[in-house]
């Protein structure tokens, strides 16, 4: 399943064993695609999940982790870093303001393709 995933064009399922064994499987969203130049080709498409559109969607400026999670009505952290903020990190569409991932004062922001996608889908 991995090997199929990569070859796709997918990242690799996330594993989690806890209480109880899960797996996460990213998967292309049919909506949200940004197109980077005037031709619409395959590679020209890049398509984001629906939960890293819906954080795309609501980031105003710099916003906590907390702040995020409030706004999209959120309770769970992990669910919110493994769904929301690690696709849309590893997509680029959001980076961090803070190099370091767990400090205090960490916040993100939309890069310059993740305001070009906001502001595409806000149309």
């Amino acid at each position: 399943m991995v090997v199929r995933m990569i070859k796709h064009g997918l990242p690799e399922p996330l594993f989690i064993q806890e209480q109880d064994f899960r797996t996460i499987i990213y998967r292309h969203a049919l909506r949200g695609a940004v197109q980077d130049t005037p031709k619409v080709t395959k590679q020209a498409i890049e398509q984001v999940t629906e939960q890293a559109y819906r954080l795309i969607l609501t980031l105003e400026s710099e916003m906590t982790r907390d702040e995020l999670m409030d706004k999209l009505n959120l309770r769970h952290r992990l669910t919110f870093v493994y769904n929301y903020t690690n696709p849309a990190l590893s997509g680029e569409w959001i980076e961090m303001t803070e190099t370091e991932p767990n400090h205090p004062r960490q916040k993100y922001r939309l890069t310059a393709k993740g305001l070009k996608a906001k502001q595409q889908w806000e149309k």
